[in-house]
């Protein structure tokens, strides 16, 4: 019964990622995942938000099937979720979660021994919106885990939501340096940073006053919050591997 490691980066393009052709730094550690096993490039979600693509990911099932949608926004008891299915054949299962959308309040943890929803710990105005506590609690626990015999004979679920890659995008140092184009104006950077609702609805529905250099910036600290994702689930790894 294998380790078993779910990761996701809430909101990330398969096309920013080094693994899928992308020509800018983004994704080192994932990339070099990804030379190591394998890369399914015809995989899709089969929602295009959070709430129903998690429950489809926990039950295996369509939304058309879970329910757990708009309509519905709590995933139904009876669904029967991975969580639940590895904990009955003896798995430890415990998750993190950086995106409110799946808390505890909308059901999603059910079958998880232990689950943390980092966004309630996360200080209001963090440039980092929950990727350090996160790491924090995860590598205490796995280095407490590679020391604990007993823990270590019971196989591990580990589940994961970074949620840096969502809007708003101020990616930390020195990720938005190094991933900014040079010259960007400093004030316009600092403004584009903090966008988010409602004026991302503005520009879906085509009345968005975003010049096209506004959107050259977006695209950079946007690449700028997968790049730090990477390196925060880097971190992950590296103690992975530490323990062998």
């Amino acid at each position: 019964r294998p380790d078993i490691l779910l990761v996701v980066l809430d909101t990330a393009r398969a096309d920013r990622f080094q693994s899928g052709g992308y020509d800018r730094p983004t994704t080192p550690n994932l990339a070099a995942l990804a030379g190591e096993g394998v890369v399914y490039r015809k995989a899709f979600s089969p929602a295009p938000w959070t709430v129903p693509a998690h429950a489809s990911l926990f039950t295996g099932q369509y939304p058309s099937l879970h329910r757990t949608d708009c309509g519905s926004l709590r995933l139904p008891d009876e669904s029967r979720t991975l969580a639940e299915t590895l904990r009955e054949a003896g798995y430890r299962t415990v998750g993190y979660t950086a995106n409110p959308w799946i808390g505890k309040g909308y059901n999603f943890h059910q079958g998880f021994d232990t689950y943390r929803e980092i966004w309630r710990e996360v200080p209001d105005g963090s440039e980092d919106t929950g990727a350090t506590l996160t790491n924090e609690g995860v590598i205490r626990y796995l280095r407490w885990r590679r020391e604990n015999r007993q823990a270590r004979r019971q196989p591990l679920f580990l589940f994961i939501n970074y949620f840096e890659p969502h809007l708003p995008y101020h990616p930390p140092e020195p990720e938005r340096s190094r991933l900014l184009g040079p010259g960007r104006d400093a004030a316009r950077v600092a403004r584009l940073s903090r966008l988010g609702h409602p004026e991302e609805m503005r520009f879906i529905m085509g009345i968005s006053d975003l010049t096209g250099e506004d959107l050259a910036i977006l695209n950079e600290l946007y690449d700028g919050e997968i790049a730090y994702a990477d390196r925060r689930l880097g971190e992950v790894l590296d103690v992975i591997r530490e323990g062998g």
